[in-house]
């Protein structure tokens, strides 16, 4: 986009555009964020496709000679066996089917150095289904020695673990279900993989695979022998084409097509597909669109075929979506479909609906559904409701959720087809702290979480000692987000939802602090958390007497402030 001369004005480093002015020329406003000092850039429309496409690059050329601090790796804990966390439920649902009382237990640890997890759940059948599973993952070739694997998992299916290759194996066989994963790097563009899955009552399934990135291309092939003894294999390929990423996927599934299974396997004998997605450049905008033609043929012998796409069409506070398929079985005529969605922002509310029409002897509309959700902070509140338009039923229901201390409440009313139905929970998480265990809620065992503790080192020796106060009101940077938690009266904080597995790193908001002649030991750390792990992080304040200067905004003016740092 060019930017006329006569809205440039003169600077040191060149023509320059007004902040002002921009909105002027682009969809874009800029304001200033007091909390952390930053200037912020807000869409006010759908941005042209090279602005989100080259945003890389773009940084690259602008800022060639920055660099990310290079924090240090804290090493994880070890120990023989440590418990971190766990969530508890428990729920009573009343529907027309009759009632039913449910339970859960999902606890994480470490075991041998490996993660842990356990989980017990009491189903509405009043079943107790247990599940157990060990894993661990490392970007460093040690874990096995000479074989240099890179991931491991051994346990049972009823706790969450490694997918197997493709989906040429069970992902949930039925009943109690045993599996191990072993992946380890042959080179630096080469990957190898092997699942091994056995059922208690059952032959074991054997899958084997190779992942690599060559020509620029991404491939993986792999080949599986099922629980029946059939033989199965996949192919994918991907590549990016321009700003288009296109894949192709070929798979030949075995004998066993148990409950257990994806639909996919359950349904097809063997299936082929070409799928894609990216945006198209409309001047000033961009629109996402996904495009998929599938052809396999089903295990009771018919071939299906089905070509679907789908464009998306993004604004500032609305969105809407159009999807357009058809599906041909054997010698049938074509039967296309069709689906319109529109989601929306008004206020703290998010409104979506959506209709679907099929041609079945002609064009008509199926159904339609729309909902509202608003968050009340500590809660939400949500309304569904949806039309069929075979029995012309009125259906929906309304949801609520709040959080009480350390218990989370949820409940539910509805209107189903047979009848009326409600349902309440109840959750709380525990975790270990340094001293205690303490109580937030649930979700801890999921995920990965920092207890941040910041205070004043004042013998600087990095570890907090009996007289060295907690810093409060302090906010942490973890990745590329400013958190919203602040340290407590004693200076810890429990920051939760964080992704385990990819190095994430951590470091202090300068301007959350309120004396200004504190500054952090180390410019941050960087951690890798491992699901259900709450990782105890340190951070260090020292005082110190070197000067530096901080801008402050204020009406549009930059004016230096002292900042005492070292």
């Amino acid at each position: 986009m060019t930017i006329p001369a006569a809205a440039l004005l003169p600077s040191p480093s060149g023509d320059c555009l007004p902040m002002a002015d921009l909105s002027n020329h682009l969809p874009l406003t800029l304001t200033h964020d007091a909390v952390s000092q930053r200037l912020l850039l807000e869409a006010t429309a759908a941005l042209p496709v090279l602005m989100r496409l080259a945003r890389e690059e773009r940084q690259a050329r602008l800022w060639p000679e920055t660099l990310r601090p290079a924090y240090p790796l804290l090493e994880r804990p070890r120990s023989l066996a440590r418990l971190w966390s766990a969530d508890l439920a428990a729920g009573m649902l009343d529907a027309p089917q009759g009632r039913q009382l449910t339970g859960s237990l999902l606890a994480s640890g470490e075991l041998f150095g490996l993660a842990g997890r356990l989980s017990l759940a009491l189903s509405g059948e009043g079943r107790l289904v247990p599940g157990f599973a060990l894993t661990d993952a490392r970007d460093t070739p040690d874990l096995l020695g000479p074989l240099g694997a890179r991931s491991l998992a051994l346990g049972d299916v009823a706790a969450p673990g490694q997918p197997l290759i493709g989906e040429t194996l069970a992902g949930e066989p039925a009943g109690p279900t045993a599996f191990a994963t072993v992946g380890w790097g042959v080179t630096p563009r080469l990957t190898a993989r092997a699942d091994l899955r056995a059922a208690l009552d059952g032959a074991p399934a054997l899958g084997l695979g190779l992942s690599g990135a060559h020509g620029g291309m991404l491939w993986t092939v792999s080949g599986a022998r099922d629980r029946l003894g059939g033989l199965g294999g996949a192919l994918r390929i991907a590549r990016r084409i321009g700003a288009q990423d296109i894949t192709f996927d070929l798979a030949r599934h075995g004998r066993d097509d148990g409950p257990g299974l994806p639909p996919l396997v359950r349904e097809f004998r063997s299936v082929a597909s070409l799928a894609g997605q990216g945006r198209i450049g409309l001047g000033r905008l961009s629109l996402p669109w996904q495009a998929r033609v599938q052809s396999g043929t089903l295990r009771r012998g018919d071939a299906r075929h089905v070509v679907a796409a789908r464009l998306i069409q993004p604004m500032a506070d609305w969105q809407a979506s159009l999807a357009l398929g058809g599906v041909r079985e054997g010698g049938a005529p074509w039967q296309g479909t069709a689906a319109l969605g529109v989601t929306a922002r008004h206020g703290s509310w998010r409104l979506r609906s959506g209709i679907t029409a099929a041609d079945r002897e002609g064009w008509r509309i199926e159904g339609a559904s729309i909902s509202a959700a608003r968050n009340l902070g500590q809660g939400a509140i949500a309304l569904d409701l949806d039309w069929q338009a075979d029995s012309g039923r009125l259906g929906g229901g309304l949801t609520f959720s709040q959080q009480l201390g350390a218990l989370g409440l949820s409940a539910g009313i509805g209107r189903e087809e047979q009848g009326w139905r409600f349902g309440i929970g109840l959750t709380m998480g525990l975790w270990r702290g340094p001293q205690r265990w303490r109580t937030a809620p649930s979700g801890i065992a999921r995920s990965g979480a920092i207890m941040a503790e910041m205070f004043v080192d004042e013998d600087g020796d990095g570890v907090r000692g009996a007289g060295e106060a907690g810093v409060e009101g302090g906010r942490l940077i973890v990745g590329a987000a400013l958190r919203r938690e602040t340290t407590d009266a004693q200076g810890t904080v429990l920051i939760r939802r964080i992704a385990p597995g990819p190095d994430v790193d951590v470091e202090t908001q300068l301007s959350s602090l309120d004396d200004f002649t504190l500054c952090p030991a180390r410019a941050g750390d960087r951690l890798a958390l491992r699901p259900g792990e709450v990782r105890h992080v340190p951070v260090a304040l020292r005082p110190t007497g070197a000067s530096r200067c901080r801008r402050c905004w204020s009406r549009g003016i930059a004016r230096p402030r002292a900042r005492a740092c070292r």
